[in-house]
């Protein structure tokens, strides 16, 4: 079976896919910059996947909305109609978090209140700023990508997809066996 390709946006989405996937060829083709044109981005990963043969490949690709004025939604349809056009014998599985990884972190509104021992906690949501959020909740102190890797790993897709539309969307286009998705 061949393995998953992971095109990610970030350090934290790498980490991430590393820790919850069974060995994904993870790649980090294109900038990640709060306004990187959609454009670039299609291009990078159209660009990455060149060099990749095989029928029924699995390609889960992750990006942050960030400040971009496009929707997370569009974002999505927009590199699916750039790669799926170009490679029509794999498999996309797209995530475009609304606007950052961290919003998925902080939607597990179970986790988070476990975690930080904040019984009345509720998720911001969708198209506010999770990064901010997840700051706050860590007494303003900045953590590293493999400690919000670390997070998200330990918190529920379920949960997740239960308050963010964003993720809901990624979560429910996985049809291969990734543990993590199902949890």
């Amino acid at each position: 079976m061949a393995r998953t390709i992971a095109i990610v946006e970030g350090k934290t989405e790498v980490e991430f896919v590393k820790a919850t996937m069974p060995r994904p060829h993870v790649m980090t083709p294109f900038p990640n910059g709060k306004r990187t044109p959609v454009g670039h981005i299609c291009e990078a990963i159209v660009d990455a996947l060149e060099g990749f043969g095989g029928t029924n490949r699995d390609v889960v690709i992750l990006v942050d909305r960030e400040k971009r004025d496009e929707t997370a939604v569009s974002i999505r349809d927009t590199i699916l109609k750039a790669v799926s056009s170009k490679f029509p014998s794999m498999r996309f599985h797209i995530g475009v978090s609304d606007r950052h990884i961290e919003n998925w972190i902080v939607a597990d509104e179970s986790f988070v209140k476990n975690t930080y021992n904040l019984p009345e906690y509720s998720y911001c949501g969708d198209g506010a700023f999770g990064d901010m959020t997840l700051h706050r909740l860590n007494s303003d102190v900045s953590i590293g990508a493999v400690d919000r890797a670390r997070l998200l790993r330990a918190a529920s897709a379920k949960n997740i997809a239960a308050v963010s539309p964003s993720f809901e969307r990624f979560v429910r286009s996985i049809d291969f066996d990734w543990y993590w998705a199902k949890t």
